[in-house]
């Protein structure tokens, strides 16, 4: 394919993309992230369509973003060098590094270390094959923090970008340039959106802890398949089994991070996204219009259950070419036990059981967990954090990912994160 010449990063210039651009861009995608999945670009397009009218992107929680040039911004068919999509959530931060008079065991203290926020989500980040080799996509996303952080958090924006100051759209107005952080995973090794800078030159998105836990289903759970006997737990089907418990579920979170902020890291500062707006049941919504449903005859589908002592987990299908599909879990809260989750796993024909979570077994002793489980540092997917509140870059720990993340493959991208193989 014969290369377009450089355009010069000045003459650039971030824009939100109008509906006809939104949907330029998945077509854009369609050949690596769609047609290798057995999609048609029909399927495909009318797949992202059926998302975007969900909790988690509706009301301009998402936005898709282009880099094209300053000189044809207004013009429709304006060229899109690179794009990207940004996902609104709410999220906390809780600063251990925060010093106040209070007693740092008072419920008061805690309560003033731990804050509501809003972070976003960096999806989709994609170079059309004509413009790569052109640093067009970093370029996109260096001017992205500007339009998603305060602009008092910020570094001045770098004259090497151009003499223009990033503005919100206008339909935006109020939905933008307040984030407290930013995250994405990244296929691509942790460098290359680290090297996205925050100004001239401070590091972008900083790698954070990347570990999955697999767990084999342990041949007793084979003996007894039926996922219905002798249980005691509310089984999820479908959304609408868990939409009605997501703001309770969210409360329950902030409030457990409440009353254990004395007990975490000291001289950090932990940040994640809320289970709610959606994103407890993200997972069950992607996999549902992509996955291939069992047939009369085979178990029923199940993406989690309910506990009668307050326990939640929440799971989808994790397909790898070569080894199988693995029950990945997606949410946790309580105390989960082993059996329960393994006897749906083989009732549903599953190969393994994975969450991403370094904490797990800690948290679920006595639930009968195997000991013999798989600790995995992963070289892909990687978890990358941009915190905003910029002298406690190196203090900042992205937690709960593992608990709020969409890891349904095969699929084009992660509602959270982004497939990383072809930007730059």
């Amino acid at each position: 394919m014969e290369s377009i010449r450089a355009h010069n990063p000045r003459d650039l210039i971030v824009i939100s993309a109008s509906d006809d651009q939104k949907r330029a861009s998945r077509v854009n995608t369609f050949p690596q992230w769609g047609a290798p999945n057995g999609l048609s670009l029909e399927m495909y397009l009318n797949r992202d369509e059926l998302m975007d009218s969900e909790a988690w992107a509706a009301d301009r929680k998402l936005v898709t973003w282009i880099l094209t040039t300053k000189s044809t911004a207004d013009q429709s068919d304006t060229p899109l060098l690179a794009h990207c999509e940004t996902f609104r959530r709410a999220a906390f931060v809780l600063d251990q590094s925060a010093t106040d008079s209070e007693n740092e065991t008072s419920i008061e203290g805690r309560k003033k270390r731990l804050k509501r926020a809003v972070g976003y989500g960096i999806a989709s980040v994609f170079t059309p094959a004509v413009h790569r080799s052109k640093g067009y996509a970093k370029r996109l996303l260096k001017e992205l923090h500007y339009l998603l952080a305060p602009s008092e958090s910020l570094p001045p924006f770098p004259e090497s970008l151009g003499s223009h100051t990033p503005k919100v759209p206008s339909e935006l107005t109020g939905m933008l340039q307040d984030g407290a952080f930013s995250v994405l995973y990244s296929d691509i090794g942790p460098s290359f959106y680290t090297g996205c800078y925050v100004g001239e030159s401070e590091p972008g998105w900083v790698s954070q802890s990347s570990i999955t836990w697999e767990f084999p289903i342990l041949p007793s759970s084979l003996t007894e398949t039926d996922k219905e006997a002798g249980t005691n737990v509310k089984w999820i089907y479908l959304k609408e089994d868990i939409t009605h418990i997501q703001s309770r579920v969210s409360e329950e979170l902030y409030t457990q991070l409440e009353s254990t902020t004395s007990e975490r890291d000291k001289d950090c500062v932990e940040l994640g996204f809320l289970p709610e707006q959606g994103l407890l049941y993200t997972s069950i919504v992607r996999s549902q219009l992509v996955d291939t449903q069992p047939g009369p005859k085979q178990a029923r589908r199940t993406y989690g259950f309910q506990t009668s002592d307050g326990g939640l987990v929440v799971w989808s299908p994790v397909v790898e070419k070569g080894k199988g599909k693995g029950l990945g879990i997606t949410f946790t809260m309580g105390k989960i036990p082993y059996d329960l989750i393994a006897r749906a796993a083989a009732s549903e024909q599953y190969d393994w059981i994975e969450i991403w979570d370094d904490r797990w077994l800690a948290e679920q002793e006595g639930m009968g967990w195997p000991v013999d489980g798989r600790r995995i540092e992963r070289k892909e997917h990687l978890a990358q954090l941009c915190y905003y509140d910029r002298p406690k870059v190196d203090k900042a720990r992205w937690v709960y990912n593992e608990r709020l993340t969409d890891r349904f493959v095969p699929s084009d991208h992660f509602i959270l994160g982004m497939h990383g193989a072809e930007v730059d």
